[in-house]
């Protein structure tokens, strides 16, 4: 670990200086995003090779940077003959194509998100004409669509949308047209070749994109999918964990890197600016993912990262053996930039603008200024006293919880800080799940 430590302080030095770099946004990204991601992608690669694994399918959009990273590394690692695909998807898209098949596949069409609408919620399935056209068999009024709300509020909405047939009629119809449209886009690709022995690779959390795509692939073949993941916070009762190969950490092992680790942060190293994948249609008799127009809000931010990463491997590459270096390293490195951001540099990715739903409406800053009362909230001390009611929750609408606590101006940051700790501690060994418990849907 010293040694890797050494080399690619080093190597990161004389790239910064070499390319007169005094801007904070690109030596961050090159001290911690470029290194991390690499060392991921050639843990992948390596891993792959002992599997035999013909075909690396690289799930759009965070896995295309990983991909242009492997296509540089793997003839110093001798993994050429591995194949690199870019598939286009996204969790909305393969989400779409599995709501007629059950409730539980359903549910995640009603994923309560805070300061979310009846309309954003639909809007991960329809198209703003299709709503129109669903609004209208729903008998809910303009207010049910349009207002903010609160968990409570949004399941007794659904439960009214389950219990009218017509407007079941219209989420099955959509469903399985975007369906037998994404089966057969997944054909184009070669994912039903018999001779070919693949995987998948995405950056991770909670396996639902894998669940989506097990759940369409077995309509057409009996093969067992397996896909590599940064890290996965927990992983899909239907999905064998021996097919979930997980680098950094996973619920059974390395539990301290899941908690020292900020996974909108890491979306956000992987971040392109391509418009996502809406859903998979037909066009000219052909079955192809739609896309949605390019987000130009994060377009120049990703694209100087993207070149940054780039040519920072390239360097790598050109100057070391890589194969010298320890891979579990790159938890390390994402712990110091995930938990202890100097203020530059939380400013610095502070450029990003972010939004965890499956559509990218309202998108917003990773950090923002926040009070005393919502740190409060956001740890240990809060969640125990807002279950006793005794006090009141403070919302905080962050998602980065330590670039958060760098910027903003309040008292104690110590005690925040170890408030948040403890909490995550406790119910990442499983102490204090009770604190989120989710109250069931009635059907």
């Amino acid at each position: 670990m010293r040694k890797t430590k050494k080399i690619l302080n080093n190597l990161i030095n004389n790239y910064i200086i070499e390319n007169n770099i005094d801007n904070t946004f690109d030596k961050t990204i090159i001290k911690y995003a470029a290194p991390s991601l690499i060392l991921y992608t050639k843990w992948i690669l390596e891993d792959a090779k002992k599997r035999n694994y013909d075909r690396l399918y690289f799930l759009m959009r965070d896995g295309k940077i990983l991909m242009e990273i492997a296509k540089i590394i793997s003839p110093a690692l001798d993994c050429n003959n591995i194949e690199k695909t870019l598939v286009y998807c996204s969790r909305n898209s393969l989400r779409q194509a599995c709501y007629h098949i059950n409730e539980e596949h359903l549910d995640l069409l009603f994923l309560f998100l805070p300061n979310r609408t009846l309309n954003d919620v639909l809007l991960r399935l329809f198209s703003e004409k299709e709503l129109q056209e669903f609004k209208e068999l729903s008998n809910l009024s303009d207010e049910d669509f349009s207002k903010q709300l609160t968990r409570s509020e949004l399941s007794t909405l659904q439960n009214q949308i389950v219990n009218n047939p017509e407007c079941m009629e219209c989420i099955n119809k959509k469903s399985k047209e975007v369906f037998e449209c994404c089966i057969g886009y997944l054909e184009d690709c070669g994912f039903f070749e018999k001779d070919k022995k693949y995987a998948l690779v995405d950056t991770g959390w909670n396996g639902t994109m894998l669940r989506s795509l097990q759940e369409i692939v077995k309509t057409k073949t009996d093969t067992k999918l397996n896909e590599y993941f940064y890290g996965m916070f927990s992983i899909p009762k239907d999905i064998d964990k021996e097919n979930c190969h997980t680098f950094a950490f996973s619920p059974q092992k390395n539990k301290s890197n899941k908690i020292n680790f900020n996974n909108n942060l890491f979306e956000c190293f992987c971040g392109d600016y391509s418009g996502t994948t809406l859903s998979f249609v037909k066009e000219k008799g052909k079955c192809v993912p739609l896309l949605a127009t390019p987000n130009t809000t994060n377009k120049e931010t990703y694209l100087r990262q993207q070149e940054i990463i780039i040519g920072f491997t390239e360097y790598l590459v050109k100057n070391i053996n890589i194969s010298l270096l320890n891979n579990s390293y790159a938890p390390k490195l994402l712990k110091k930039i995930s938990c202890h951001p100097s203020y530059d540099e939380a400013m610095a990715l502070n450029i990003y603008k972010f939004n965890e739903d499956t559509t990218e409406y309202n998108l917003t800053t990773l950090s923002i200024k926040a009070t005393s009362k919502q740190f409060l909230t956001m740890g240990f001390i809060g969640k125990i006293f807002i279950k006793l009611k005794l006090m009141k929750r403070h919302y905080c609408p962050t998602y980065w919880f330590f670039g958060t606590l760098k910027i903003s101006d309040v008292k104690f940051k110590w005690f925040h800080r170890l408030n948040y700790n403890l909490l995550n501690h406790l119910v990442t060994h499983s102490f204090l799940r009770f604190l989120y418990t989710k109250r069931k849907v009635k059907k």
